[in-house]
């Protein structure tokens, strides 16, 4: 996986996107294959991405998910994209955990 610095709020949302390509199914094959590591885990931990208008910021991205794990998808896939670039002032990113409380991360 490749880092760059996206130069224009285009490139922001471009990258945001990719970040945002976190869902459950995308862990399923590895993980059956034997593949037993955070990645794993976290990936599939992630139930959904929710993407809509935001209450503070014009966007907002709610990553539903059935145990803490799946922050870590977030902290080390979805704000790497994110955080840095011109399109990081309008997305609110916030994680929704069964049974605990809403977690806002931007």
């Amino acid at each position: 996986m490749g880092r760059f610095e996206p130069t224009s709020i285009e490139a922001g949302i471009v990258a945001t996107a990719d970040g945002c390509d976190m869902e459950k199914e995308r862990a399923r094959l590895p993980f059956q294959l034997g593949r037993h590591d955070i990645h794993k885990f976290s990936a599939l931990a992630v139930e959904r991405v929710d993407i809509g208008r935001g209450e503070e910021k014009p966007l907002r991205i709610t990553v539903g998910m059935k145990d803490p794990s799946g922050t870590f998808q977030i902290e080390e896939i979805l704000l790497r994209k994110i955080r840095g670039t011109k399109f990081e002032r309008f997305v609110e990113v916030y994680a929704d955990i069964k049974g605990s409380e809403r977690i806002r991360f931007i």
